[in-house]
């Protein structure tokens, strides 16, 4: 067991994150495994193991195991677990259903219930998997104060790296040591930068809140909301609903798509966010007022790993809210895109060079997260704004892509040999209430373990969902020379 309990203060999208104890901000994390050669019993072994190799990830991250303390901007964390705690908070449950069943619903209800964060931990595990069958589904969900994409993976390859060697290796398996504890992502991030966080913060402490406002309240939605979404005002009240859809991509395909990308001189995140782009294109040029194909313009935000961007990097690989955000300028301007002389590829690479330039701009992505520590949190009162923000909307889009999937696929259990291999994986942050700067009207995911899957969030009325989603499948495949108009 710990010896004491140490607190960690809570930073930046921290403090907006936890903000309103009633709101939501769960996130899920779907990741598929299966048995090799229709090996039932390679499940079967992981789910033997796992009650005891979910308690060792839960000991060896301390933000795991954390609860926010009421009335500060802290979180406690909470003395090792022991197996029997895994039952009795919950941390694990198997149920007895199809992994291939409805699971896209269950995530989409499961995050509409918000974590008690002053009584229940962070994370926990839910497992599908019926009698019998080779495979099985995991569904971490956690709470976005202490976790984001990165996070729910790093945590799902250290459970199943922990149940292979549990399977092994029995009681003589080594737990693994605890990480360090470190600080919000916000003080190793900005620490270092003195003069850029002394200016920063003075700027936003005199004029953020007006950057805000006229932002906020110039910005108009590419596409229609759902009539019944409500606004937002300070403090968060509001909850709206969201829809999840999720799409799997190809395996045969996933090589010739990055291929594609490096013989293009294109990143495939910069792909993606111009395939997203085009898609919205296609969508408003049936459900928007007017849009200008010579000028077309969009506000998407690009989530960014604030890991890379520390100075002096951790040796461990840090679980907690450790991103921040930028946007994609070209898109925003008054002369936007000329989708009508541009081909797919123009348009990616140009992305790409931008993006480059805005994630490396440590003191433009520092406004956001600055703004939040300041004004918006659990204290802020309806003078923090003094207006409603439309619908809850401040940009059309906002992406997050996961990238490569960075850690083995197949783990071998037990004495016989059994392998299991990852299948697939999603991630989805439904994301009901404001959040600056990549709350939006829809958000599609990306990420790859054995090829590309797509999770997005919609909140837009059925027609144009429904449509949305029918373009995006089409672009992101990446497999196109096309002008972006055909």
């Amino acid at each position: 067991m710990a010896a004491s309990k140490s607190r960690v203060a809570l930073r930046g999208y921290e403090r907006m994150a936890s903000m309103t104890p009633a709101i939501s901000r769960k996130v899920a994390h779907v990741l598929l495994v299966h048995g090799r050669d229709e090996d039932s019993d390679a499940v079967d072994e992981l789910l033997r193991v796992l009650p005891a190799a979910v308690a060792r990830t839960f000991n060896k991250h301390p933000r795991m195991r954390a609860l926010q303390l009421r009335g500060e901007f802290a979180a406690e964390i909470q003395p090792h677990v022991t197996v029997p705690d895994v039952d009795a908070k919950q941390l694990l449950v198997v149920l007895d259903q199809d992994a291939g069943g409805e699971w896209g619903e269950y995530v989409e209800r499961e995050c509409e219930v918000p974590f008690d964060r002053f009584q229940q931990f962070p994370f926990f595990l839910r497992v599908w998997r019926g009698s019998g069958a080779t495979e099985a589904r995991f569904m971490l969900f956690s709470d976005h104060y202490m976790s984001d994409g990165l996070s729910g993976v790093i945590v799902l390859n250290d459970i199943l790296q922990e149940a292979a060697e549990l399977s092994r290796s029995g009681e003589n398996a080594v737990a693994p040591a605890e990480v360090t504890l470190h600080p919000s992502v916000y003080e190793l991030w900005l620490n270092p930068l003195r003069i850029t966080r002394a200016v920063g913060e003075h700027l936003v402490w005199l004029l953020g809140r007006w950057f805000f406002k006229r932002d906020t309240e110039s910005f108009t939605p590419l596409l229609p909301p759902r009539s019944d979404q409500k606004h937002m005002t300070v403090p968060v009240t509001i909850y709206n609903r969201t829809r999840a859809m999720f799409a799997d991509g190809s395996s045969e395909k996933a090589p010739r798509i990055l291929a594609k990308c490096k013989k293009e001189r294109a990143s495939y995140g910069a792909a993606v966010m111009a395939a997203t782009a085009i898609a919205y294109y296609h969508t408003a040029v049936i459900h928007s007022a007017k849009v200008d194909p010579e000028h077309f313009r969009m506000a998407m935000s690009i989530d960014v790993n604030l890991r890379t961007r520390i100075s002096t990097p951790v040796d461990e690989e840090l679980v907690g809210y450790c991103v921040g955000g930028t946007s994609i300028a070209m898109l925003a301007t008054s002369d936007g895109v000329d989708l009508t002389r541009s081909k797919f590829w123009d348009v990616a690479r140009s992305i790409r060079t931008e993006l480059v330039a805005a994630t490396t701009n440590d003191f433009k992505m520092a406004m956001s997260p600055m703004f939040m520590d300041q004004s918006l949190h659990a204290e802020a009162g309806p003078d923090v704004l003094g207006f409603d923000v439309p619908f809850a909307i401040t940009s059309d889009t906002g992406i997050s892509s996961l990238g490569r999937y960075p850690y083995a696929k197949s783990f071998s259990l037990g004495k016989s040999a059994s392998t299991l291999d990852i299948e697939s994986l999603h991630f989805y942050n439904p994301c009901p209430c404001w959040h600056p700067g990549v709350v939006c009207t829809s958000a599609p995911w990306t990420n790859s373990a054995t090829d590309s899957r797509t999770s997005t969030r919609m909140l837009l009325l059925r027609p144009c969902s429904v449509l949305l989603w029918h373009w995006l499948n089409v672009w992101l495949t990446l497999e196109t020379k096309r002008p972006c108009l055909t």
